[in-house]
């Protein structure tokens, strides 16, 4: 068994053909891979993939769309998660397009995504679905090392939103939904050491986390 985790992009230009013609396809293999005991995952950026990936047995789902508090119960009753992926989404939506060599259009789609996955991730909050933080590292603007952005951007866009939930879903949030909160993901006794330090309280300005010692 060489699988740690399974991954399935669910493309909004996809949309209804996908669900009606290949449902069937990811629910094989959703089965499947929790069959072997691993978890699936999908990039999802449309209603219409929210409802393929949840309806299917689906995990995680990174990035996510609106979607009926019907599917978002579903995915809650089976311990599934809906992953904050604003990192990318920021600088198309706000940068003058010309600056990053984009067009007008890129950045009015940007917005409207982005609006979406606020008002899901949102949602999810309220009813209790998990949520974790990702940045979609590889994506133009998103480096490796700039994932503190992550939580300065989910504090500012997510309503209600602060710096403690930011850190731990960023954290042990995401560890729970990778299923190795047991290795790390909180200061415990036994588990990995997986620590920074710093100048100063990021509980009082989480941009700090960007320069850590």
């Amino acid at each position: 068994n060489v699988m740690d985790f399974v991954n399935i992009p669910v493309s909004i230009l996809l949309g209804i053909f996908v669900g009606a013609v290949f449902g069937f396809v990811f629910a094989w293999i959703f089965e499947f891979a929790h069959e072997k005991g691993e978890m699936v995952s999908s990039h999802v950026e449309g209603s219409e993939g929210m409802k393929v990936a949840i309806e299917n047995g689906v995990d995680s789902i990174e990035h996510s769309a609106e979607t009926s508090n019907e599917l978002l119960i579903k995915l809650k009753n089976r311990n599934g998660a809906c992953v904050a992926t604003l990192s990318p989404a920021v600088p198309f939506a706000y940068i003058d397009p010309e600056v990053l060599g984009y067009g007008e259009v890129a950045q009015y789609n940007t917005k409207i995504f982005m609006k979406s996955m606020i008002s899901n991730i949102e949602t999810c909050l309220k009813l209790g679905v998990n949520v974790g933080l990702g940045a979609d590292t590889g994506c133009p603007n998103v480096t490796h090392y700039d994932f503190y952005r992550e939580l300065v951007y989910f504090n500012k866009f997510i309503k209600d939103a602060t710096p403690e939930l930011a850190i731990h879903l960023a954290t042990l949030g995401n560890a729970k939904i990778a299923g190795i909160e047991k290795e790390t993901g909180s200061i415990e006794k036994g588990k990995f050491a997986d620590l920074i330090v710093l100048n100063s309280n990021p509980i009082e300005d989480l941009n700090v986390l960007a320069n850590p010692y």
